[in-house]
């Protein structure tokens, strides 16, 4: 049974993870297919070494943390992938989510006006957007960028990276978050983690 401090720090997660994800799909596109339902998978965990690795397989992909993370098993369905460090050590939980977006339904889309439209909306929605760099994540390109805002009386800054698929035309959006005051101490562990991404 999660204590009153942990549900209450996931709580505050979901909260704003789903501010994150409304910002991110809302970056519109008048020229749209069908948009046909996706399935939601249920996320399993392997663990890869007990004392130090767990692997957290979502829709097509994996990704790994330190053993000190767990899935926060969210209903939140615009959320493929939703885990957090068990570890608080501030009001706010440092926390990773995957969204997976569907650019084959849009017919005009492509990767750049994705992430120019993404970038667009957060900086629309009140973020603040400190650094974005191409990268290369398990022979992926990807873009990531530093984002920051505030919400509720929380500080937040952000690593969110964009890998697309172009075997499934399919945009994995990997967010790690946690409290402005923390993120330079932390960011070497997001971007480990989020280094870890890799496609089945």
């Amino acid at each position: 049974m999660l204590n009153n401090k942990l549900r209450l720090e996931l709580k505050k997660m979901a909260i704003i993870t789903m501010m994150l994800t409304a910002v991110i799909s809302l970056y519109g596109c008048e020229d749209k297919k069908k948009n046909k339902k996706s399935q939601k998978i249920e996320t399993t965990v392997e663990s890869v070494n007990e004392e130090e690795t767990i692997g957290f397989k979502g829709t097509g992909y994996t990704i790994y943390t330190p053993n000190t993370w767990d899935d926060s098993k969210t209903e939140n369905k615009s959320l493929d992938l939703m885990i957090y460090e068990k570890d608080i050590t501030s009001d706010f939980a440092r926390n990773l989510n995957v969204i997976i977006e569907d650019l084959s339904k849009y017919s005009v889309m492509d990767v750049d006006k994705y992430l120019d439209a993404a970038s667009t909306k957060l900086v629309e929605a009140g973020y603040r957007v400190d650094e974005t760099k191409d990268i290369e994540i398990n022979g992926q390109k990807a873009t990531s960028l530093i984002y920051s805002y505030s919400t509720n009386g929380y500080s937040i800054k952000g690593l969110q990276t964009y890998i697309f698929n172009d075997a499934n035309k399919k945009m994995y959006i990997i967010t790690y978050a946690c409290s402005e005051s923390e993120f330079d101490s932390h960011r070497a562990d997001g971007e480990q983690i989020i280094s870890t991404f890799k496609f089945d």
